[in-house]
């Protein structure tokens, strides 16, 4: 009893699994971090990623001109210059 011409259903494939734990704030960011790290130093010693991780760290809390500053030593001055005087 198929119906002549009528097109497959497709298979709906499961949504992938969500990490636990919503993100709502900087503090829930640097908690998610520092759960990373801990994956990284218990499983994979070795990698290079927990050195990122840690300078991510510190520039969650820190303004755009900190993180220039932080980023780009060099690229501070031509920031500055395009920001333009600061008002007081």
């Amino acid at each position: 009893d198929e119906q002549v011409g009528a097109a497959p259903v497709a298979a709906v494939a499961a949504p992938a699994p969500r990490a636990s734990g919503e993100i709502a704030n900087r503090e829930d960011v640097l908690r998610q971090l520092d759960r990373l790290l801990e994956y990284y130093v218990r499983h994979e010693p070795s990698s290079p990623v927990p050195v990122l991780l840690k300078r991510a760290k510190t520039l969650v809390t820190a303004d755009f001109a900190e993180i220039v500053r932080n980023l780009i030593p060099d690229g501070i001055s031509q920031f500055e210059t395009l920001r333009g005087p600061e008002s007081e």
